[in-house]
């Protein structure tokens, strides 16, 4: 029978020694192909894994480990992929050998390890990393399965190297005598290499077009389902070539061996977790930002129907007269009673399931980021009764580290507010203070959730003697307030593109103290390090439209109806905010929808792990929490909410 001669290549790349000791012999030192494929291996899936984590776009705004997180993920694949092997091998392939002498179960450098215990071991290690960094294991497995099939290709490379592993005699062109006494010096099957085709390059290229054109990282779990059910089928079709280990042989008719019945629970998981990956990436779960409407939102209905109103427009219009002096609309509906009342509506909204904390927290990833500093300032803008901030330290806790580097912060001027915070936040030694002009020269993490809508704005209508302020007076009967026209006018440079275009009646606004707080905080940032996380309902992109808004017992009422008694409030123009930022030197992230931000995060991941064994109202609450949280529909806050992500550098 024809066969292609073996190739002159021998298991050992070099080797030296032994050296004679007076008798005692040291050596020989050899370095093995096998080896090297090992560290080859693990060197390419660290570099890979170090290489997506650094690319945005694979993400599609879904949290990822970092490169600090992959560099210590590696000490622990490696512990998996060796002791997983090895015993592995152990157990499924010559138990009673290894149990007759088990000394020999240490010396790996006589052979023996096995694929699916390395992946088994190495599964657990990537398990318990994930668990003691507050990371996605599903993301840690599709970042590992991405990166395996090299190896594998290489191990397989090394396998036929080494003469092992061989496969059926048979009579093909590319048959292989090798050169073992056992495989008995006959034609046969080089099913290493077919293994390394077909686990190695071939699986490989299916993963990267995945990774790298599909985003298929967006959808924790998709990667490591291809990637089982790659291996599991190439690994039962290439058996079918493959001698089975002697001390195993065939299971059943001569056809079924120890790998394939290995490989078939890898095939219907592989299958399990493609079925149970997101159908969807993350940013899709919301409709797209709206950008010719920046006002949009559950404002809008009162918007229109004011629109509606002739008599409104008219009043918006009439220079009003009377003993009240004309002042700016946002100076006077944004007191301090009313900023106090927006802080409790804020603080009851909190106490629903607190499905927004999820398993990795986001202020972990900054601190990383700026190099892990001993020592940073987690600074909070209106923290209302303290909860938000004391579930961030929870959260902190999963890095003993990173919670010991933690300062807090905190900016508030209610003596009564700063009670509950102390009470909330016990143990943690918060600071406080009036204003950010005195926060401390540290690297700083900032929160403002929903602060930026309670600060004031200024409102222009646009008239035939172009943009005049909007302000309130009384009513010409006496007996009321009223939206006038004062003489202040806008800076041409605050104006959004659209102004120019707008009809008369059209409003603008304009939040000067916003800008401004967000600009300090932004040229701080530059200066000490740090990232400013902006959260609130808004638009994306300045625009014309009347966003001013009262609440009152949970209901839209009249703006000038109950002054200091309503929460009164204007969306977030974001698009100003990271101008602000930006101006200041600091690097912005593109805006966002809060759906996909918290999506992005693992809220849905967070609800299932609480939800998971509790009764179905608990499941519903969590649910409904969600969906309030993430959705696009009416009342729900998805897209109507927005996150800026600002960094010093």
């Amino acid at each position: 029978m024809l066969a292609l001669p073996f190739p002159a290549i021998g298991p050992d790349i070099v080797s030296i020694g032994p050296f004679d000791l007076g008798g005692f012999a040291l050596g020989p030192f050899a370095l093995r192909w096998y080896a090297l494929a090992y560290v080859g291996g693990l060197m390419f899936g660290w570099w890979y894994l170090r290489r997506m984590v650094r690319t945005d776009r694979l993400w599609a705004g879904r949290t990822r480990p970092d490169e600090i997180d992959i560099d210590d993920l590696l000490v622990w694949m490696t512990a998996g992929v060796v002791l997983g092997g090895r015993i592995g091998y152990v157990l499924f392939y010559d138990l009673g050998a290894y149990l007759a002498a088990p000394s020999e179960i240490l010396k790996v450098w006589h052979g023996g390890m096995s694929f699916h215990g390395g992946l088994a071991g190495t599964a657990l290690a990537m398990l318990i990393f994930a668990r003691r960094r507050g990371l996605s294991v599903r993301t840690l497995f599709d970042l590992s399965a991405a990166a395996v099939p090299l190896g594998l290709g290489l191990g397989r490379i090394a396998n036929f190297i080494n003469g092992e592993l061989w496969g059926r005699v048979t009579d093909v062109p590319w048959a292989v005598v090798f050169p073992r006494e056992a495989a008995g010096w006959v034609p046969r099957h080089p099913s290493q290499l077919y293994e390394a085709a077909l686990e190695g390059v071939v699986l490989m290229a299916v993963l990267t077009v995945l990774v790298w054109k599909r985003q298929a990282l967006a959808r924790p779990g998709l990667v490591t389902g291809v990637f089982g059910i790659g291996y599991g089928l190439s690994r039962i079709v290439v058996e079918h070539f493959r001698m089975p280990d002697p001390q195993v042989g065939y299971l059943a008719f001569d056809v079924v061996t120890m790998g394939m019945v290995l490989s078939v629970p890898m095939v219907l998981i592989g299958l399990a977790f493609v079925l149970a990956a997101p159908k969807r990436r993350p940013g899709r779960a919301t409709r797209p930002i709206r950008t010719d409407d920046p006002a949009a939102g559950n404002h809008a209905a009162r918007r229109a129907d004011r629109r509606a109103d002739p008599r409104g427009r008219a009043v918006v219009r009439r220079r009003l007269h009377g003993a009240l002096p004309r002042r700016s609309a946002g100076r006077l509906l944004h007191g301090p009673r009313a900023l106090r009342r927006r802080r409790r509506l804020r603080d009851r909204a909190r106490d629903q399931p607190d499905v927004r904390r999820t398993d990795r927290p986001l202020v972990l990833g900054e601190w990383q980021k700026m190099g892990a500093p001993a020592r940073v300032a987690l600074v909070e803008l209106g923290p209302g009764r303290g909860t938000l901030m004391a579930d961030a330290l929870r959260a902190a806790a999963v890095r003993p580290d990173f919670r010991r580097a933690l300062e807090v912060h905190l900016v508030e001027t209610s003596a009564r507010l700063r009670a509950r915070q102390a009470e909330a936040l016990a143990g943690a030694a918060p600071v406080w203070h009036d204003d950010i002009a005195s926060l401390p020269d540290l690297p700083r993490i900032v929160i403002a959730n929903e602060f930026f809508d309670a600060l004031p704005v200024r409102q222009y209508v646009k008239t035939g003697a172009g943009w005049l302020e909007r302000v309130v007076g009384l009513s010409q009967d006496g007996e009321s307030l009223a939206f006038g026209l004062g003489p202040g006018r806008p800076d041409p440079a605050e104006l959004p593109e659209d102004a120019a275009g707008a009809p008369q009646g059209a409003i603008v606004e304009v939040a000067r103290p916003a800008a401004a707080i967000m600009a300090r905080l932004a040229e701080d940032a530059v200066r000490h390090g740090g990232a400013i996380l902006a959260i609130d309902y808004g638009h994306a992109r300045s625009g014309v439209g009347d966003t001013l808004q009262a609440l009152r017992h949970h209901a839209f009422t009249d703006p000038l109806a109950e002054p200091g008694l309503a929460d009164l409030t204007a969306h977030v123009d974001f698009a100003a905010l990271a101008r602000a930022a930006r101006g200041a030197g600091a690097q912005v992230d593109p805006v966002t929808t809060q759906g996909d931000f918290l999506l992005a995060l693992g809220l849905v991941e967070r609800a299932g792990t609480l939800g998971a064994g509790k009764d179905a109202a608990t499941q519903e609450a969590l649910r409904a929490a969600v969906t309030r949280l993430a959705g696009n529909g009416p009342g729900e806050m998805g897209e109507l909410f927005k996150v800026l992500v600002v960094r010093g550098a």
